[in-house]
């Protein structure tokens, strides 16, 4: 298990390097969120103290803390969240969740680009971690996620 958080630089290649291995390009914005998602959940987990909330993001997201696999699992997810394959019905549902969690860490609402990408890594960790979960592992997941990407700047 790593116990630093990398420099931002290597982040941005190995999530470069994701996307490259998976055939898959993706905007600078799109870049650049997906590497505040991952910067903020190393941060998240590399818990000097080894405290709750370290415990419980390697639980929701299923991840260690080990930045090149991160920056892997979370670009799947954007990937599975944009194929929308089987559609995910509550998918207009995750917009507002995902605004009203930015309002409850007093942080203003990013960009329709950068929320698209939130929201469709939301979507694809709900589907391959909660596939019948309920509201509140939506909400759940949407809240540590916009916690993540906060912190991930």
């Amino acid at each position: 298990m790593s116990d630093h958080i990398p420099p931002k630089a290597d982040l941005e290649t190995a999530v470069r390097e994701a996307l490259q291995a998976r055939g898959k390009a993706a905007a600078d914005a799109e870049r650049t969120a997906l590497v505040r998602i991952v910067l903020g959940l190393l941060r998240l987990m590399i818990d000097p103290t080894g405290g709750l909330p370290a415990t419980l993001a390697g639980t929701l997201f299923g991840i260690a803390p080990v930045p090149v696999q991160m920056a892997q699992r979370i670009v799947d997810y954007w990937l599975a969240g944009l194929a929308d394959n089987p559609p995910y019905p509550q998918r207009p549902q995750m917009w507002p969740i995902l605004a009203s969690a930015f309002q409850t860490v007093w942080e203003p609402v990013p960009a329709e680009t950068e929320l698209g990408v939130l929201v469709n890594v939301c979507i694809g960790l709900l589907v391959d971690r909660y596939p019948n979960g309920p509201q509140a592992a939506k909400q759940g997941v949407a809240q540590a996620i916009v916690r993540a990407y906060t912190i991930g700047v």
